[in-house]
């Protein structure tokens, strides 16, 4: 089972504020659930979305790179 993470330790993790952690998780960007008012994110879910990042910047990078 994945750990659970709030919102401050993901925001911790990312080296941003907890506001830039809401905000991609309203987007609908990174799957999250709520315990009332509260923000709450699988560990797993966060390992994706970084995967999924990073893939992205290698991609951009091959794009720009290539010109």
């Amino acid at each position: 089972m994945s750990k659970i993470l709030t919102v401050c330790q993901v925001a911790e993790r990312w080296g941003c504020s907890v506001n830039a952690v809401r905000n991609v998780a309203q987007q609908g960007c990174l799957r999250h659930f709520r315990v009332g008012r509260l923000y709450r994110f699988r560990e797993s879910e966060i390992d994706l979305f970084e995967r999924g990042a990073e893939e992205h910047w290698r991609d951009s990078m091959k794009i720009s790179g290539s010109k």
